[in-house]
């Protein structure tokens, strides 16, 4: 009757011992995640779901998490974070440039195994060259407008000038007579001295042939 009540004993005492090790281990927090690992995934489901808790981030949250991006992309450049970088960089100004990340992907399209994120990444190069497109022309529009806008405030001005001389004309004839008759001699003196380089490139042509 003793030994059973200490094997029973003892039983109960090491099987409380065993809860109390796995309620401890079970309690104990996790390990913290590498940054690395956090952005590994080069899957769709991996890339939509970071896309989308990417979307709903506060713009400034964006550039943090963009950045931080950025920085492991250096040393590491892995695919996973290149993919991950690419994403954020759609929805992030002033975080690199995602011409490179873009060209990078392009080059090593062969590594990525999900045939969904090939595509996707396929129309994104696409839907990204159409708009640079459209604002490179919006850009050509407004140096076009600009220089339309300046020609038309010269036309302006000189309308302006000449409607100025059109009504001192008439307030005063005799000098506008006066200037008309001033700018024909000058006309004249202009003509005459054209004449006369006429003349002597003639004479020296003339020379030449003999």
């Amino acid at each position: 009757m003793k030994l059973t009540a200490s094997v029973a004993l003892a039983t109960v005492t090491f099987f409380l011992a065993g809860c109390a090790v796995w309620h401890k281990e079970e309690t104990r927090a996790p390990p913290p995640v590498p940054p690395n690992a956090r952005y590994s995934g080069e899957d769709a489901d991996a890339l939509l779901r970071f896309g989308g808790e990417f979307a709903a981030l506060t713009p400034d949250r964006r550039l943090a998490e963009c950045k931080e991006l950025l920085q492991l992309n250096l040393p590491v450049q892995s695919l996973g974070l290149r993919l991950h970088l690419f994403l954020a960089q759609l929805l992030t100004e002033s975080c690199g440039d995602i011409r490179e990340t873009s060209g990078t992907l392009k080059a090593r399209q062969s590594e990525i195994k999900d045939e969904r994120v090939r595509h996707f990444l396929t129309f994104q190069e696409a839907m990204r060259a159409r708009l640079e497109g459209e604002i490179e022309q919006k850009k050509s529009l407004d140096l076009n407008l600009k220089f339309t806008q300046q020609q038309a405030r010269k036309r302006k001005r000189e309308l302006i000038t000449f409607e100025s001389e059109a009504k001192n004309c008439e307030s005063d004839l005799s000098s506008c007579e006066s200037d008309l008759v001033l700018r024909e001699s000058e006309l004249k003196a202009l003509k005459d001295k054209l004449d006369a380089l006429k003349s002597i490139e003639q004479n020296l042509g003339g020379s030449k042939g003999h």
